[in-house]
């Protein structure tokens, strides 16, 4: 997945926005990976949102990647349906 394209995709709405971190993630897992991540948060418009707190999305975001099977970032054979990254 190409991380500095899609930040570019949401620079209208969001022009300050960076990383925090990524996580390996199936594109199946993305919709729930942000619903979950996001849950408290007021949406500004796709993949942006507001929160009151970086240091809890972080937190949330660890929490749900830590139930799901972990992903091997390095492996050739990786699933074609996994994104680097998620929300």
């Amino acid at each position: 997945m190409d991380l500095e394209g899609r930040l570019q995709k949401h620079r209208c709405s969001a022009p300050f926005s960076t990383y925090l971190n990524t996580w390996p993630c199936k594109r199946v897992w993305e919709r729930a990976a942000i619903d979950c991540v996001t849950e408290a948060c007021e949406k500004l418009h796709t993949e942006v949102y507001r929160t009151d707190s970086l240091e809890q999305l972080c937190i949330r975001a660890e929490a749900f990647f830590s139930l799901m099977p972990k992903l091997r970032e390095d492996a050739p054979d990786q699933d074609p349906e996994t994104v680097n990254d998620a929300g």
